[in-house]
This record gives structure tokens, sequence and C-alpha cells, in this order.
């Protein structure tokens, strides 16, 4: 992709202003492809798991439309898609920063580049300081599941 699109740039991002979003193109190609992949197929599963069920049979011989039907089965499969979204979010994430970012494919300075570093230099504080920033992104990706299932299906009660 890089080759055919030659006015992306491959490595570093040092530039600021409005040429720097260029440089997340490419990573953000790599991750969206792998994502959006892996949902589109549990996605299909889930809603095949609810076509068959006694429900549609029955509101499919009321004479519903097919969107009617589709919006049955979409709500039903949105919960453990849902949870799929966030737990490959926070995979993207460690992928994102430690892969990507690193020296030998993009070369982007962040997050990333310094765990590595830490790690190479056998920084202990700036380990823990990295890892914890990751816990916290894990906590609060946690936090925004829980609220947005209350805010999909009512039906689960607050504990």
């Amino acid at each position: 992709m890089a080759v055919l699109m030659t006015d992306l740039p491959r490595f570093g991002a040092r530039v600021l202003g409005p040429r720097a979003f260029t440089y997340v193109v490419l990573p953000g190609a790599i991750l969206g492809t792998s994502l959006f992949a892996g949902q589109l197929r549990y996605a299909r599963a889930e809603s095949r798991e609810y076509v068959n069920t006694e429900f549609l049979k029955l509101v499919r011989a009321k004479g519903a439309s097919n969107w009617v039907v589709a919006k049955h089965v979409l709500r039903n499969a949105s919960l453990p898609l849902f949870s799929l979204f966030f737990a490959d979010m926070l995979g993207v994430l460690v992928v994102e920063v430690f892969v990507l970012e690193s020296p030998m494919l993009f070369n982007i300075d962040g997050i990333g580049n310094v765990g590595l570093t830490a790690i190479e230099e056998r920084d202990m504080p700036l380990i823990l300081g990295v890892a914890m920033v990751f816990a916290f992104a894990g906590i609060v990706g946690n936090l925004i599941q829980d609220l947005a299932y209350l805010v999909l299906d009512p039906r689960i009660e607050e504990e």
C-alpha cells in the first residue's frame, strides 16, 4: 500500500500541522483492516445464531419486512459485538503502541518508544509508569463498556 501511495510517509512522525495526519494513515489502515475483519466475522456468526430463533420465525410469519427482521437481529447481536469491540480495542492499543510505533516499522514517537527504551535501559519506574497508563486505559475502557451496556440494554440492572 505504501509503495502504491507515494504521498504517504513511511517513517517517523516529526511534523506538526496539517501534514501530521498523513503519518497515521498507514498504521491506521493496518489496524483498521484487521479489526474490521474480525468484527465482521463475529457479527456474521452472532447474526446467524439469532436468525433461527423462534421469535424471528414468528416475526417473519406475521409478514414483517427484511428491515424489521434485521433490526431485531442486530439489536440482539449488538451486546456481544460491543464486548468484542472493547476487548479488541485494548489489544489494538497495545499492538499499536509497542509494535507499530517501534523503530523497526514506523518509528513514531510515542509511549511505545518510551516503553521500549525503558525496557532496554531497565528503567523500572518508567516501565511501571507505562504499565500503569495501560492499566488505567483498560479500567476506563471497562467502565465505558459497562455504561454503554446500560444504554444498549436497559434490562441489565445496576449492581
